[in-house]
């Protein structure tokens, strides 16, 4: 990749740098934390876990609201499918109570 070879003296002390870096943390046991923020992190952990076990006792009662909307709006949705058709007869027929009333 003889394309590269002018970038060779920007990227080299770059590279050192990163390599430096990686092998002082190496060295040095990793990043080191300390006691609190051990201890948030721990806090954090423990809610992250609470509320999964709370949404996946909810999900069944979430669903089971969700199926009756659905199950509720099947009629208005049939009601206005009929008079949006185009079909008179199925739009007299879903108007027949409004009809009546006006005589």
């Amino acid at each position: 990749m003889p394309f590269l070879a002018p970038l060779i003296p920007i990227l080299a002390p770059l590279g050192a740098q990163l390599g430096t870096a990686a092998l002082g943390n190496k060295l040095a046991g990793g990043p080191q934390t300390t006691p609190l923020q051990d201890q948030v992190f721990q806090q954090q952990l423990a809610a992250g876990k609470l509320g999964m076990q709370t949404a996946q006792q909810l999900l069944p009662q979430g669903q089971n609201l969700l199926t009756m909307g659905a199950q509720q709006m099947q009629s208005p949705m049939n009601y206005w499918s009929s008079i949006l058709s185009g079909n008179r007869g199925l739009a007299t027929s879903a108007l027949v109570l409004e009809i009546s009333r006006i005589g």
